[in-house]
Protein backbone atom coordinates (compact mmCIF):
# COMPACT_ATOMS: atom_id res chain seq x y z
CA UNK A 1 0.00 0.00 0.00
CA UNK A 2 2.64 1.98 0.98
CA UNK A 3 4.76 1.58 -1.91
CA UNK A 4 2.13 1.76 -4.49
CA UNK A 5 1.73 5.61 -2.73
CA UNK A 6 5.03 6.39 -3.25
CA UNK A 7 4.88 5.38 -6.77
CA UNK A 8 1.55 7.64 -7.31
CA UNK A 9 4.02 10.61 -5.44
CA UNK A 10 6.92 10.05 -7.84
CA UNK A 11 4.37 9.70 -11.13
CA UNK A 12 2.91 13.10 -9.99
CA UNK A 13 6.66 14.64 -9.51
CA UNK A 14 7.34 13.10 -12.81
CA UNK A 15 4.10 14.77 -14.77
CA UNK A 16 4.89 18.40 -12.82
CA UNK A 17 8.35 17.92 -14.29
CA UNK A 18 7.18 17.13 -17.68
CA UNK A 19 4.66 19.96 -17.07
CA UNK A 20 8.14 22.73 -16.62
CA UNK A 21 9.76 20.72 -19.60
CA UNK A 22 6.80 21.52 -21.84
CA UNK A 23 6.33 25.02 -20.98
CA UNK A 24 9.70 25.75 -21.20
CA UNK A 25 9.99 24.56 -24.60
CA UNK A 26 6.75 26.65 -25.63
CA UNK A 27 8.37 30.08 -23.88
CA UNK A 28 9.84 32.54 -26.49
CA UNK A 29 13.76 32.28 -25.66
CA UNK A 30 15.91 35.10 -25.59
CA UNK A 31 18.87 32.87 -27.06
CA UNK A 32 19.00 29.41 -28.34
CA UNK A 33 22.79 28.10 -28.25
CA UNK A 34 22.07 25.12 -30.71
CA UNK A 35 25.68 24.12 -30.34
CA UNK A 36 27.21 22.42 -27.06
CA UNK A 37 28.88 25.10 -25.45
CA UNK A 38 32.17 24.33 -24.21
CA UNK A 39 33.71 27.83 -23.49
CA UNK A 40 32.61 30.88 -21.40
CA UNK A 41 33.75 32.84 -23.89
CA UNK A 42 30.75 31.17 -26.23
CA UNK A 43 28.38 33.54 -23.95
CA UNK A 44 27.28 37.38 -23.97
CA UNK A 45 29.73 39.82 -22.28
CA UNK A 46 27.49 40.55 -20.20
CA UNK A 47 27.42 37.15 -18.22
CA UNK A 48 23.04 37.32 -18.64
CA UNK A 49 21.77 33.79 -19.81
CA UNK A 50 18.11 34.48 -18.35
CA UNK A 51 15.91 32.63 -20.41
CA UNK A 52 17.83 30.70 -22.91
CA UNK A 53 17.72 27.57 -24.45
CA UNK A 54 20.90 24.89 -25.06
CA UNK A 55 18.95 22.38 -26.74
CA UNK A 56 22.04 20.26 -27.31
CA UNK A 57 23.17 20.44 -23.92
CA UNK A 58 26.35 22.63 -22.15
CA UNK A 59 29.67 21.57 -21.13
CA UNK A 60 32.38 23.76 -19.04
CA UNK A 61 35.31 22.34 -17.37
CA UNK A 62 38.27 23.93 -16.25
CA UNK A 63 36.46 27.91 -16.21
CA UNK A 64 35.68 30.65 -14.81
CA UNK A 65 32.94 33.12 -14.54
CA UNK A 66 34.60 36.26 -13.63
CA UNK A 67 31.04 38.05 -13.61
CA UNK A 68 27.32 36.80 -12.33
CA UNK A 69 26.48 33.81 -14.02
CA UNK A 70 23.27 34.41 -15.14
CA UNK A 71 20.66 30.75 -15.85
CA UNK A 72 17.77 31.98 -14.43
CA UNK A 73 14.52 29.98 -16.60
CA UNK A 74 17.21 28.42 -18.68
CA UNK A 75 16.50 25.34 -19.87
CA UNK A 76 18.98 21.98 -20.53
CA UNK A 77 17.71 19.81 -22.68
CA UNK A 78 20.10 17.76 -22.98
CA UNK A 79 22.99 17.00 -20.25
CA UNK A 80 24.58 20.32 -18.07
CA UNK A 81 28.08 20.44 -16.90
CA UNK A 82 29.89 22.87 -15.26
CA UNK A 83 32.89 20.61 -14.37
CA UNK A 84 35.47 22.94 -11.65
CA UNK A 85 34.16 25.81 -12.44
CA UNK A 86 34.85 29.32 -10.52
CA UNK A 87 31.90 31.04 -10.03
CA UNK A 88 33.59 34.54 -9.59
CA UNK A 89 30.38 36.29 -8.35
CA UNK A 90 27.12 35.58 -8.02
CA UNK A 91 25.60 32.35 -9.65
CA UNK A 92 22.18 31.81 -10.94
CA UNK A 93 20.56 29.15 -11.62
CA UNK A 94 16.79 29.46 -9.98
CA UNK A 95 13.68 28.54 -11.86
CA UNK A 96 16.16 26.10 -14.56
CA UNK A 97 15.24 23.02 -15.45
CA UNK A 98 17.92 20.13 -16.19
CA UNK A 99 16.22 17.31 -18.31
CA UNK A 100 19.51 15.40 -17.93
CA UNK A 101 22.31 14.72 -15.75
CA UNK A 102 23.94 17.83 -13.97
CA UNK A 103 27.34 18.15 -12.73
CA UNK A 104 28.79 20.61 -10.89
CA UNK A 105 31.33 18.85 -9.58
CA UNK A 106 34.32 20.38 -7.88
CA UNK A 107 32.98 23.99 -8.56
CA UNK A 108 33.65 26.91 -6.63
CA UNK A 109 30.96 29.20 -5.98
CA UNK A 110 32.73 32.69 -4.50
CA UNK A 111 29.35 34.34 -3.82
CA UNK A 112 25.45 33.83 -3.77
CA UNK A 113 24.58 30.34 -5.24
CA UNK A 114 20.89 30.65 -6.18
CA UNK A 115 19.08 27.31 -7.54
CA UNK A 116 15.81 28.39 -6.07
CA UNK A 117 12.69 26.24 -7.54
CA UNK A 118 15.22 24.12 -9.79
CA UNK A 119 14.00 21.02 -11.51
CA UNK A 120 16.77 18.32 -11.52
CA UNK A 121 14.96 15.46 -14.02
CA UNK A 122 17.60 13.30 -13.52
CA UNK A 123 21.14 13.03 -11.39
CA UNK A 124 22.50 15.59 -9.70
CA UNK A 125 26.56 16.37 -8.87
CA UNK A 126 27.26 18.42 -6.37
CA UNK A 127 30.52 16.76 -5.41
CA UNK A 128 33.16 17.75 -4.12
CA UNK A 129 31.91 21.37 -4.21
CA UNK A 130 32.71 24.65 -2.41
CA UNK A 131 30.06 27.00 -1.78
CA UNK A 132 31.27 30.04 -0.04
CA UNK A 133 28.71 32.50 0.26
CA UNK A 134 24.59 31.49 0.79
CA UNK A 135 23.44 28.48 -1.22
CA UNK A 136 19.75 28.52 -1.96
CA UNK A 137 18.34 25.27 -2.90
CA UNK A 138 14.77 26.44 -2.15
CA UNK A 139 12.06 23.88 -3.09
CA UNK A 140 14.29 22.18 -5.45
CA UNK A 141 12.76 19.52 -7.43
CA UNK A 142 15.19 16.93 -6.82
CA UNK A 143 13.83 13.82 -9.57
CA UNK A 144 16.87 11.33 -9.16
CA UNK A 145 19.93 10.84 -6.90
CA UNK A 146 21.47 14.06 -5.36
CA UNK A 147 25.18 14.20 -4.64
CA UNK A 148 26.48 16.66 -2.33
CA UNK A 149 29.57 14.16 -0.74
CA UNK A 150 32.66 15.64 0.54
CA UNK A 151 31.48 19.83 0.03
CA UNK A 152 31.85 22.59 2.33
CA UNK A 153 29.05 24.80 2.73
CA UNK A 154 30.40 28.20 4.27
CA UNK A 155 27.48 29.98 4.55
CA UNK A 156 23.85 29.07 5.23
CA UNK A 157 22.52 26.16 2.92
CA UNK A 158 18.63 26.31 2.51
CA UNK A 159 17.10 23.08 1.37
CA UNK A 160 13.76 23.88 2.78
CA UNK A 161 10.34 22.64 0.84
CA UNK A 162 12.77 20.07 -1.13
CA UNK A 163 11.44 16.69 -2.63
CA UNK A 164 14.11 13.90 -2.77
CA UNK A 165 12.58 11.28 -5.00
CA UNK A 166 15.94 9.25 -5.44
CA UNK A 167 18.88 9.01 -2.55
CA UNK A 168 20.34 11.59 -1.48
CA UNK A 169 24.03 11.52 -0.60
CA UNK A 170 25.36 14.39 1.96
CA UNK A 171 29.16 12.07 2.51
CA UNK A 172 31.67 13.78 4.73
CA UNK A 173 29.92 16.80 3.68
CA UNK A 174 31.08 20.27 6.10
CA UNK A 175 27.83 22.57 7.12
CA UNK A 176 29.73 25.65 8.71
CA UNK A 177 26.48 27.63 9.37
CA UNK A 178 22.78 27.07 9.78
CA UNK A 179 21.63 24.23 7.66
CA UNK A 180 17.97 23.99 6.91
CA UNK A 181 15.74 20.62 5.67
CA UNK A 182 12.44 22.10 6.79
CA UNK A 183 9.40 20.55 5.24
CA UNK A 184 11.72 18.61 2.68
CA UNK A 185 10.66 14.56 1.26
CA UNK A 186 12.95 12.30 1.36
CA UNK A 187 11.51 9.42 -0.60
CA UNK A 188 14.44 7.47 -1.01
CA UNK A 189 17.49 6.88 1.94
CA UNK A 190 19.72 9.72 2.81
CA UNK A 191 23.01 9.65 3.70
CA UNK A 192 24.75 12.27 6.15
CA UNK A 193 27.93 9.69 6.79
CA UNK A 194 30.17 11.76 8.51
CA UNK A 195 28.51 14.92 8.22
CA UNK A 196 29.54 17.91 10.12
CA UNK A 197 26.65 20.27 11.30
CA UNK A 198 28.91 23.35 12.87
CA UNK A 199 25.88 25.31 13.67
CA UNK A 200 22.27 24.79 13.90
CA UNK A 201 20.43 21.95 11.48
CA UNK A 202 16.64 21.79 10.94
CA UNK A 203 14.46 19.01 9.71
CA UNK A 204 11.11 20.48 11.18
CA UNK A 205 8.05 18.75 9.51
CA UNK A 206 9.49 16.43 7.01
CA UNK A 207 8.42 13.30 5.62
CA UNK A 208 10.46 10.47 5.24
CA UNK A 209 9.51 6.83 3.69
CA UNK A 210 13.18 4.82 3.90
CA UNK A 211 16.14 5.24 6.29
CA UNK A 212 17.98 8.43 6.59
CA UNK A 213 21.76 7.21 8.34
CA UNK A 214 23.61 9.77 10.57
CA UNK A 215 26.22 7.57 11.20
CA UNK A 216 29.72 8.93 12.28
CA UNK A 217 28.08 12.22 11.35
CA UNK A 218 28.59 15.42 14.08
CA UNK A 219 26.38 17.86 15.46
CA UNK A 220 28.24 20.93 17.37
CA UNK A 221 24.71 22.68 18.08
CA UNK A 222 21.24 22.36 18.10
CA UNK A 223 19.45 19.48 16.02
CA UNK A 224 15.68 19.82 15.21
CA UNK A 225 13.09 16.90 14.71
CA UNK A 226 10.31 18.09 15.53
CA UNK A 227 6.90 17.15 13.70
CA UNK A 228 8.58 14.61 11.26
CA UNK A 229 6.22 12.92 9.45
CA UNK A 230 7.61 8.65 10.01
CA UNK A 231 6.25 6.43 7.76
CA UNK A 232 6.07 2.70 8.57
CA UNK A 233 9.36 1.95 6.83
CA UNK A 234 11.53 4.58 7.67
CA UNK A 235 14.28 4.80 10.25
CA UNK A 236 16.43 7.66 11.67
CA UNK A 237 19.76 5.77 12.23
CA UNK A 238 22.03 7.58 14.83
CA UNK A 239 25.33 4.83 15.18
CA UNK A 240 28.60 6.71 16.62
CA UNK A 241 26.99 10.11 16.06
CA UNK A 242 28.22 12.66 18.01
CA UNK A 243 25.09 14.75 18.94
CA UNK A 244 24.87 18.34 20.22
CA UNK A 245 23.76 19.70 23.24
CA UNK A 246 20.47 19.98 22.65
CA UNK A 247 17.67 18.29 20.67
CA UNK A 248 14.38 18.44 19.70
CA UNK A 249 12.34 15.67 18.66
CA UNK A 250 9.03 16.60 20.19
CA UNK A 251 5.58 16.45 18.30
CA UNK A 252 6.64 13.07 16.39
CA UNK A 253 3.65 10.78 16.97
CA UNK A 254 3.60 7.57 14.86
CA UNK A 255 7.00 6.03 15.31
CA UNK A 256 7.00 2.41 14.01
CA UNK A 257 10.88 1.84 13.94
CA UNK A 258 12.55 2.66 17.50
CA UNK A 259 15.35 6.10 17.37
CA UNK A 260 18.07 4.87 19.37
CA UNK A 261 20.00 6.83 20.44
CA UNK A 262 22.20 4.98 23.10
CA UNK A 263 24.32 3.89 19.78
CA UNK A 264 25.58 7.55 19.18
CA UNK A 265 29.36 8.45 20.59
CA UNK A 266 29.40 10.05 24.19
CA UNK A 267 32.16 11.35 26.18
CA UNK A 268 32.55 11.35 29.99
CA UNK A 269 31.26 15.41 30.12
CA UNK A 270 28.46 14.67 27.16
CA UNK A 271 25.45 16.34 28.30
CA UNK A 272 22.41 16.40 25.85
CA UNK A 273 19.22 18.23 26.63
CA UNK A 274 16.47 16.46 24.96
CA UNK A 275 12.96 17.83 24.28
CA UNK A 276 10.06 14.81 23.66
CA UNK A 277 7.19 17.02 24.13
CA UNK A 278 4.06 15.51 22.42
CA UNK A 279 5.93 12.45 20.88
CA UNK A 280 5.87 8.54 21.11
CA UNK A 281 8.56 8.31 23.86
CA UNK A 282 8.68 4.42 23.85
CA UNK A 283 10.06 4.11 20.66
CA UNK A 284 12.73 6.56 21.74
CA UNK A 285 15.75 4.95 23.56
CA UNK A 286 18.17 7.10 25.07
CA UNK A 287 19.70 6.92 28.50
CA UNK A 288 20.01 9.31 31.79
CA UNK A 289 23.97 9.16 32.12
CA UNK A 290 24.61 11.66 29.00
CA UNK A 291 21.07 12.74 28.59
CA UNK A 292 18.75 15.02 30.66
CA UNK A 293 15.16 16.10 29.69
CA UNK A 294 14.68 19.41 28.71
CA UNK A 295 10.95 21.36 29.35
CA UNK A 296 12.06 24.47 27.29
CA UNK A 297 10.66 24.69 23.87
CA UNK A 298 13.41 25.15 21.91
CA UNK A 299 12.01 27.02 18.99
CA UNK A 300 9.62 29.25 20.75
CA UNK A 301 11.65 29.12 24.33
CA UNK A 302 7.83 28.29 25.69
CA UNK A 303 7.79 26.49 29.20
CA UNK A 304 5.69 23.72 29.42
CA UNK A 305 2.94 23.15 31.72
CA UNK A 306 3.73 21.27 35.30
CA UNK A 307 1.26 18.61 34.45
CA UNK A 308 3.17 18.14 30.97
CA UNK A 309 6.45 18.09 32.34
CA UNK A 310 5.25 15.50 35.21
CA UNK A 311 3.73 13.05 32.21
CA UNK A 312 7.22 13.50 30.07
CA UNK A 313 8.81 12.10 33.02
CA UNK A 314 7.10 9.37 34.29
CA UNK A 315 6.62 8.16 30.69
CA UNK A 316 10.32 8.14 30.64
CA UNK A 317 10.25 6.38 33.95
CA UNK A 318 8.39 3.64 32.25
CA UNK A 319 10.44 3.49 29.27
CA UNK A 320 13.16 3.00 31.46
CA UNK A 321 11.98 0.56 33.53
CA UNK A 322 10.61 -1.43 30.44
CA UNK A 323 14.16 -1.99 29.39
CA UNK A 324 15.74 -2.45 32.58
CA UNK A 325 17.66 0.77 32.85
CA UNK A 326 17.96 0.47 36.11
CA UNK A 327 20.91 3.59 36.51
CA UNK A 328 19.19 5.58 34.35
CA UNK A 329 15.26 4.79 36.31
CA UNK A 330 17.45 5.62 39.24
CA UNK A 331 19.08 8.99 37.57
CA UNK A 332 15.69 10.52 36.46
CA UNK A 333 13.43 9.35 39.63
CA UNK A 334 15.48 11.42 42.00
CA UNK A 335 15.10 14.45 39.31
CA UNK A 336 11.63 13.88 39.04
CA UNK A 337 10.88 13.74 42.85
CA UNK A 338 13.07 16.78 43.80
CA UNK A 339 10.84 18.63 40.77
CA UNK A 340 7.91 17.00 43.03
CA UNK A 341 8.92 18.89 45.87
CA UNK A 342 9.48 22.06 44.55
CA UNK A 343 6.31 22.96 43.08
CA UNK A 344 4.61 21.53 46.52
CA UNK A 345 2.83 24.70 48.67
CA UNK A 346 6.03 26.54 50.38
CA UNK A 347 4.96 25.21 54.10
CA UNK A 348 5.76 21.35 52.82
CA UNK A 349 8.40 22.05 49.92
CA UNK A 350 11.15 21.65 52.85
CA UNK A 351 10.64 18.41 53.74
CA UNK A 352 12.43 17.66 50.04
CA UNK A 353 15.52 18.31 51.62
CA UNK A 354 14.72 15.87 54.22
CA UNK A 355 14.09 13.47 51.84
CA UNK A 356 16.81 13.63 49.74
CA UNK A 357 19.71 14.42 52.55
CA UNK A 358 18.27 11.86 54.42
CA UNK A 359 18.13 8.62 52.48
CA UNK A 360 18.14 10.33 49.09
CA UNK A 361 15.11 10.03 47.94
CA UNK A 362 15.00 6.20 48.86
CA UNK A 363 18.01 4.72 47.09
CA UNK A 364 20.31 5.45 49.89
CA UNK A 365 18.71 3.52 52.61
CA UNK A 366 21.54 2.56 54.38
CA UNK A 367 22.33 6.11 55.02
CA UNK A 368 20.21 6.10 58.44
CA UNK A 369 23.06 3.83 59.78
CA UNK A 370 25.53 7.28 59.55
CA UNK A 371 22.64 9.71 60.37
CA UNK A 372 22.15 7.17 63.99
CA UNK A 373 26.51 7.71 64.37
CA UNK A 374 26.14 10.95 63.43
CA UNK A 375 23.54 12.16 66.21
CA UNK A 376 25.15 10.12 68.59
CA UNK A 377 28.64 11.79 67.91
CA UNK A 378 26.64 15.32 68.12
CA UNK A 379 24.61 14.25 71.49
CA UNK A 380 27.18 13.35 73.68
CA UNK A 381 29.23 16.34 73.78
CA UNK A 382 25.74 18.01 75.15
CA UNK A 383 25.39 15.48 77.57
CA UNK A 384 28.86 15.40 78.57
CA UNK A 385 27.63 19.50 79.42
CA UNK A 386 24.76 18.63 80.85
CA UNK A 387 25.34 15.08 82.73
CA UNK A 388 24.50 16.46 86.58
CA UNK A 389 21.16 18.31 85.39
CA UNK A 390 20.09 15.33 83.35
CA UNK A 391 20.96 12.71 85.71
CA UNK A 392 18.48 14.93 88.04
CA UNK A 393 15.52 15.16 85.37
CA UNK A 394 15.39 11.79 84.23
CA UNK A 395 16.38 8.62 86.15
CA UNK A 396 18.22 5.98 84.08
CA UNK A 397 18.77 2.80 86.11
CA UNK A 398 21.77 1.39 84.71
CA UNK A 399 24.59 0.20 87.34
CA UNK A 400 27.54 1.79 85.02
CA UNK A 401 26.41 4.93 85.28
CA UNK A 402 28.23 5.43 88.56
CA UNK A 403 31.41 4.93 87.57
CA UNK A 404 33.50 8.29 87.70
CA UNK A 405 34.28 8.59 84.06
CA UNK A 406 32.17 11.29 82.96
CA UNK A 407 32.30 10.85 78.81
CA UNK A 408 32.10 7.57 79.29
CA UNK A 409 28.63 7.99 81.56
CA UNK A 410 27.60 10.62 78.83
CA UNK A 411 27.93 7.97 76.14
CA UNK A 412 25.64 5.38 78.05
CA UNK A 413 23.30 7.72 79.39
CA UNK A 414 22.69 9.33 75.42
CA UNK A 415 22.28 5.56 73.77
CA UNK A 416 19.98 4.70 76.71
CA UNK A 417 18.01 7.75 75.94
CA UNK A 418 18.42 7.19 71.52
CA UNK A 419 17.45 3.94 71.43
CA UNK A 420 14.39 2.74 73.57
CA UNK A 421 11.28 2.76 72.26
CA UNK A 422 9.38 4.38 74.98
CA UNK A 423 10.59 6.79 77.63
CA UNK A 424 8.70 6.13 81.09
CA UNK A 425 7.38 8.57 83.20
CA UNK A 426 8.37 6.93 86.13
CA UNK A 427 11.81 7.42 85.82
CA UNK A 428 11.10 11.59 84.86
CA UNK A 429 12.07 13.32 88.42
CA UNK A 430 11.42 16.99 87.36
CA UNK A 431 10.82 19.33 84.46
CA UNK A 432 12.62 21.86 82.12
CA UNK A 433 14.79 22.58 79.41
CA UNK A 434 16.98 19.34 79.97
CA UNK A 435 13.55 17.64 80.06
CA UNK A 436 13.04 18.88 76.16
CA UNK A 437 16.56 17.89 75.52
CA UNK A 438 15.89 14.17 76.66
CA UNK A 439 12.52 14.28 74.75
CA UNK A 440 14.35 15.82 71.34
CA UNK A 441 16.92 13.08 71.42
CA UNK A 442 14.33 10.11 72.35
CA UNK A 443 12.43 11.69 69.03
CA UNK A 444 15.48 11.45 67.03
CA UNK A 445 16.52 7.86 68.21
CA UNK A 446 12.89 6.40 67.48
CA UNK A 447 12.94 8.13 63.74
CA UNK A 448 16.25 6.35 63.50
CA UNK A 449 15.09 2.86 64.90
CA UNK A 450 12.01 3.06 62.13
CA UNK A 451 14.37 3.52 59.27
CA UNK A 452 16.96 0.92 60.34
CA UNK A 453 13.79 -1.72 61.15
CA UNK A 454 12.51 -0.49 57.51
CA UNK A 455 15.86 -1.03 56.07
CA UNK A 456 16.34 -4.98 57.37
CA UNK A 457 12.89 -5.74 56.13
CA UNK A 458 13.51 -4.53 52.63
CA UNK A 459 16.96 -6.11 52.70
Amino acid sequence: MERKQINKQILFGGFICFLFLFTQQGICQKHIYDDTIKDTKNFNTDGSYYNCLFPNGIYLKDDTFSDDALFQASFFKKGATFNHINFGKNATFSYCTFSKNADFSKSYFSDYANFDSVVFSSNSYFSPTVFRGSSDFHKTFFGGDTYFSMDSFNNTANFCNVPFYGNAYFFKTVFKKNADFKYDTFYHNSNFYRTTFSKNVNFYHSTVYKDIYFTEAVFLHKATFSELYLKPSSRLLFYRTILPDTVDFSYIFEISKPIDLTNAKFTSSDTIHIFLYKSDISKIYLDYIHFRLLFVNPMNHIVISSDERKSIYELVLKNFKDKGQKDSYEALDKEYQAYKWSVRPWYTKWFGIFDKWWWNYGYEKWWVFIWTFGFILVFVPITLCQLDNLKTIYDIKIKDLSTKNRLYQSILFTICIFFPLTLKSEQIKSSGKGLLYIVFVYLMGLICVAYIANFILHK
